[in-house]
């Protein structure tokens, strides 16, 4: 089983690469300098892993490290394992 020790899980749309042009569009918008390296989450939403109310990702699952935009963007992510 993935787990995610120094992080917050998170449901995301998809992961990319953040010198993807969704990416720099998306750190346009909120003003953020240079280029993102790394993995980054995209429209994700905050899950409580072992939380009781089954919150179920139908999406990408993620690991997420850095920063979060609005959930818009998500630095640090890395995908983990289906069905959380």
């Amino acid at each position: 089983t993935d787990s995610c020790n120094s992080g917050s899980v998170q449901c995301c749309h998809s992961i990319t690469d953040g010198g993807s042009p969704a990416v720099s569009a998306l750190s346009g918008l909120f003003d953020l300098p240079g280029t993102i390296s790394g993995s980054v989450g995209l429209t994700c939403s905050p899950i409580a892993v072992g939380g009781i109310g089954g919150t179920n990702c139908q999406q990408q699952t993620a690991c997420c490290t850095g920063n979060s935009y609005n959930g818009m963007l998500v630095i640090g992510c890395s995908p983990l394992g289906a069905g959380i």
